[in-house]
């Protein structure tokens, strides 16, 4: 994972609005996400009550590989969701 040197460096990388967003997607390196292969892309998800209603919790796992010259080698990323209903009137 790469580090900011400074704050300044922080807010040079920091993309708002929709057509910035999209340049700073654009910067990004270019990646293969292999999902053909089950063992390397897994989604586990468990429904529970907690009193706010219905939630759904989902884990996702994967790996990709970036473009060869960039950082080369295979990565792995984890990412967590809860979804919830919306409360009443909002």
């Amino acid at each position: 994972m790469k580090t900011h040197g400074s704050l300044q460096d922080a807010r040079d990388r920091l993309f708002t609005g929709a057509d910035d967003i999209l340049v700073g997607l654009g910067l990004l390196p270019t990646t293969k996400h292999i999902v053909a292969e089950g063992e390397k892309f897994v989604v586990d998800t468990v429904q529970m009550d907690l009193g706010a209603g219905p939630q759904l919790f989902i884990t996702i796992h994967g790996e990709f590989v970036e473009a060869p010259g960039v950082i080369d080698g295979i990565r792995s990323f984890d990412r967590s969701l809860i979804l919830s209903p919306a409360p009443d009137g909002s």
